[in-house]
């Protein structure tokens, strides 16, 4: 199949636009997927050290939680936001309200000044959790460590994925059509001249022109002196052959009056 020259720029160019605003879209994508979870993961973070600094340990070595939390979300059941405290003997110490009649299987036994995030998938969706491994030292006196556990759910996190996603690739779908239209005019202007050129070449082969004498670009000036000198060259033989053919009628006028006479 052959193709236009106007067909495969367009071609081209479409395809090297497409790998570009494809590699784009991926790296903005990649790019904001890594910035929204350092934001979750810092926030989880900081909700886990919140959650350590109101731990009250009593002279019993007893760990308790106070009746106000930092974060109300912590006292409505299925709110999305959920704690846990385990000692390292596996034995849950507290949890959090938000946390009751579900089971959702948070993280125990990080060794002491551990950090561990985690995605947990349970019935109830899926959770982004922090695991931070807590030692009590008081009066010289070394307790047995804990681990405190913050999960968020992760529907707000995909949520705003999505939404970054659509935007984004609906934003590079319609740069790629408005590109795409520029670039096809920008090829049909530069192309004009070639046009120009063969509507000439039509007014020669018609005799309504002897030459090519259009204002032409000065890459295409190389072309069309050329093919102006191979018109001239062409007209210098047919004008040689016409009076070659001249000469050769005048010579044979007498020889053949004398055959007309005889």
């Amino acid at each position: 199949m052959k193709f236009s020259l106007t067909a495969r720029l367009l071609l081209a160019g479409t395809i090297v636009l497409s790998a570009f605003l494809g590699l784009t879209g991926l790296t903005l994508d990649r790019a904001f997927s890594d910035y929204a979870e350092k934001s979750l993961q810092e926030r989880i973070q900081a909700q886990t050290v919140g959650l350590v600094a109101a731990a009250v340990l009593d002279d019993n070595g007893i760990l308790h939680m106070p009746k106000t939390l930092p974060e109300a979300r912590y006292d409505r059941v299925n709110s999305g936001l959920y704690a846990q405290i385990t000692s390292n003997d596996g034995t849950q110490i507290w949890q959090s309200p938000s946390m009751d009649h579900q089971d959702i299987p948070l993280p125990r036994n990080i060794a002491p000044s551990g950090r561990h995030f985690q995605r947990i998938n349970y019935a109830g969706g899926e959770l982004y959790s922090f695991s931070l491994g807590i030692t009590f030292d008081l009066s010289e006196a070394i307790h047995e460590g804990y681990t405190f556990t913050v999960a968020e759910n992760m529907a707000a996190y995909n949520e705003q994925i999505t939404s970054f996603r659509d935007s984004l690739w609906g934003w590079l779908g319609g740069v790629a059509i408005l590109l795409l239209a520029v670039q096809g005019l920008v090829l049909h202007w530069s192309l004009a001249p070639m046009r120009q050129v063969a509507e000439d070449l039509a007014a020669i082969e018609s005799g309504r022109r002897q030459h090519l004498e259009g204002r032409y670009p000065r890459e295409m000036l190389g072309l069309t002196d050329n093919i102006n000198a191979l018109l001239a060259s062409q007209r210098e033989h047919l004008d040689r052959h016409r009076h070659t053919l001249s000469d050769l009628a005048h010579s044979l006028k007498t020889p053949l009056a004398v055959l007309r006479g005889e």
